[in-house]
């Protein structure tokens, strides 16, 4: 049974974007590669640390949000922490309730509704 997670790693800012982009497709490519269904794999930039983790003072965010079996999650883990290039990460698993919740959100910001402005006291 696959389920809905979303992975938040920073990569070390030493690297160029050549090698940010071989970092993060190879990370796809682990969750592929255990069945799992890569849905989206944002960039979010190079951004400050609240504190020095590995010396590095800021790093480059990168946001995936996937489907996979609960079990390959250990591989995926065990294989983030050997990756040199990654300085930290977190899995999160998505509950039912918020996706729906961030569907219905969608779903209303392509569809806005028109504002009536209130009539005026007389």
């Amino acid at each position: 049974m696959l389920r809905n997670y979303e992975l938040m790693y920073i990569i070390k800012p030493t690297l160029d974007e050549d090698s940010i982009d071989a970092v993060a497709k190879k990370i796809d490519d682990q969750i592929a590669g255990n069945k799992g269904i890569v849905e989206k794999s944002e960039k979010r930039g190079r951004k400050r640390l609240a504190y020095e983790v590995k010396d590095f003072k800021d790093g480059f965010y990168v946001l995936t949000s996937f489907q996979a079996d609960p079990a390959s999650l250990l591989e995926l883990e065990r294989l983030l922490k050997l990756n040199d290039d990654v300085i930290r990460h977190l899995v999160i698993r998505l509950d039912e309730e918020a996706l729906a919740h961030a569907e219905a959100l969608k779903v209303a910001a392509a569809n806005p509704q028109p504002v009536v402005a209130p009539r005026p006291f007389n």
